[in-house]
């Protein structure tokens, strides 16, 4: 018998319900895309902090503007962290990564 959830009216927490729970790979898309969206906004950051246009940027990569506006939005195929540490080393930084608490995932079923 499958235990009974509790009803909820938590505006987040419903299509939450409806389009991942009990569906780990689409959990693990939404994770990488969130990851990719947050690679995007530091690239955006890093670039901003260090007074630079897209163009410039894009200059310094060896790529186009639009490449750099599509990465900064999360909107192109790429290996993110690589693009993030070309990124960094362009900008004369570099990468550091470290691990957080995991968010609380809705259980399956």
């Amino acid at each position: 018998m499958t235990p009974r959830r509790t009803p909820t009216t938590d505006g987040i927490e419903i299509p939450d319900r409806e389009l991942y729970e009990g569906r780990p790979e689409r959990l693990a898309q939404l994770e990488e895309a969130r990851l990719e969206d947050e690679i995007g906004r530091r690239i955006f950051s890093l670039r901003e902090r260090a007074g630079l246009t897209p163009r410039q940027l894009a200059h310094r990569l060896g790529v186009t503007a639009q490449f750099v506006a599509d990465l900064e939005d999360a909107a192109v195929e790429a290996n993110y962290l690589l693009w993030l540490q070309r990124v960094a080393a362009a900008l004369s930084k570099r990468v550091q990564i470290r691990c957080v608490p995991a968010r609380r995932q809705l259980q399956a079923a």
